[in-house]
């Protein structure tokens, strides 16, 4: 179904978009569009093969054998000029690491809005959880890394949800900044709000938010 991107109007076609967004290749030129994901994550490689139709199998990328510390990875390529120009015109592009931008509602309509923003942060995001012996308490960490442009404006759709984030410059970086919220309630807000009527999704993080969130509730009770 090379026609998958035409229309984003399902909770799967937003969140693979977003997935694209974060770790996708598009060479136009080539008529090329390619993800790369790390060996454990290759069911969601699977679902995604099967949504858009495709027989040929995932690619085996050994890349340990060419250092030791790298991680192997699975790979989907598809080759079709139609999908690629699609992708190209709804912001996925070549080289868009550098000039990634936010979507406007009639790329991604608000009430898929979550599902792309958890494609994204499945891809670029990080969540972490971590004890502080001092004070006996547990601090966490959900953040993003985007682009400039691209993280200031979802800091901007998060405000309108109450939700406060900091923006800090990525290794000195003129143009990738990292977006993070800090508040533990806050970030509970946040997931819940991604993780909103979904059913795909990486199953690592997925995990580590029902974690956070029974913490949270714990804690809530105590």
């Amino acid at each position: 179904n090379f026609n998958y991107v035409d229309k984003i109007d399902t909770e799967d076609k937003a969140y693979f978009l977003g997935v694209l967004y974060a770790d996708g290749c598009n060479i136009e030129k080539r008529n090329s569009i390619s993800i790369c994901l790390q060996e454990r994550d290759k069911d969601i490689l699977e679902v995604f093969r099967n949504k858009i139709g495709l027989e040929k199998p995932l690619t085996f990328r050994n890349r340990k054998k060419e250092k030791g510390t790298f991680q192997n990875q699975w790979a989907l390529t598809i080759i079709n000029r139609h999908l690629s120009n699609t992708l190209a015109k709804i912001g996925c592009w070549a080289n868009k690491s550098m000039s990634l931008t936010f979507p406007d509602l009639s790329i991604v309509p608000e009430n898929l809005l979550n599902h792309f923003i958890r494609g994204i942060w499945d891809g670029d995001g990080h969540i972490g959880l971590y004890k502080r012996k001092k004070c006996n308490s547990i601090f966490c960490d959900v953040s993003l890394v985007s682009t400039e442009m691209f993280c200031d404006k979802l800091s901007k759709v998060l405000r309108i949800k109450g939700i406060n984030t900091s923006i800090i410059a990525k290794n000195k970086s003129k143009i990738t900044r990292q977006l993070h919220i800090n508040s533990k309630p806050q970030a509970v807000e946040f997931l819940n709000w991604i993780y909103k009527d979904s059913t795909v999704f990486l199953k690592r993080k997925y995990d580590k938010y029902q974690e956070i969130k029974k913490l949270y509730e714990e804690y809530n009770e105590s």
